[in-house]
């Protein structure tokens, strides 16, 4: 049933009746991922975008007790994993990466990764920026595509289409891009919660857990290139 969102009791999460359902779109167009952002609940086809509401009626309910309504201007979900939520949602449509609040998204790569992802019918291709050539995600391994968000960054995971595995990073106070690299391929970023607790972890091909800290990568020297300021007066 790829069309059709199913719900829990709102007293009882791990209870879920045969007739808490909703169809939303139909069997050629399923559901991809969904979010709770600022006290909303939002759902991504792989074509639209969309918000439930509560269906109350007065007196008790009637028929489902939800409804859901199309976002205008919306964006599908492309790849099932990559999205993410902190001060907005952030996910991978078919044509880039796209910020939204809960209304009409706004592409966060056009700017500076145009070419990164495809485009009026084009697949994406790779590009320079100074020593550095990034290639396009690979999208016919989708699963290798994640976001995740912590401490004021989007972390992108992603297999490019030479097969390595790549990580851009949106710094989300600056609008900025960099690119991130590894002695071992990481698989995925995940920020550490809790009390006290301010880590961010890395899974690695390699099947270990690393940790975002010290001075060597997994026993690896990091090289670093330092410009120290100059004025030409």
């Amino acid at each position: 049933n790829a069309d059709r969102l199913y719900y829990s009791k709102g007293n009882d999460y791990d209870s879920a009746p045969q007739d808490h359902y909703i169809d939303i779109t139909s069997p050629s167009e399923p559901l991809m991922n969904g979010v709770a952002y600022d006290g909303g609940s939002y759902v991504f086809s792989s074509e639209r975008f969309f918000r439930l509401l509560p269906s109350f009626a007065k007196g008790g309910n009637v028929g489902n007790l939800w409804r859901f309504i199309e976002v205008p201007n919306g964006k599908g979900l492309f790849a099932r994993w990559a999205i993410a939520v902190g001060q907005s949602i952030w996910f991978r449509a078919k044509d880039g990466i796209y910020e939204t609040k809960g209304g009409a998204p706004v592409s966060i790569t056009d700017e500076k990764l145009y070419p990164l992802f495809p485009h009026e019918g084009q697949p994406g291709v790779s590009f320079t920026i100074g020593s550095d050539t990034i290639a396009p995600p690979d999208d016919a391994v989708l699963t290798a595509q994640r976001l995740h968000f912590y401490n004021d960054y989007l972390y992108y995971d992603y297999q490019d289409t030479a097969g390595n595995r790549r990580t851009l990073v949106y710094n989300t106070l600056t609008k900025s891009w960099s690119l991130d690299a590894f002695s071992v391929p990481v698989l995925a970023h995940y920020g550490e919660e809790g009390s006290g607790v301010n880590n961010l972890l890395l899974g690695a091909t390699s099947g270990r857990l690393y940790s975002n800290t010290g001075t060597s990568d997994a026993g690896t020297a990091i090289a670093v290139h330092i410009r120290t300021r100059s004025e030409d007066a």
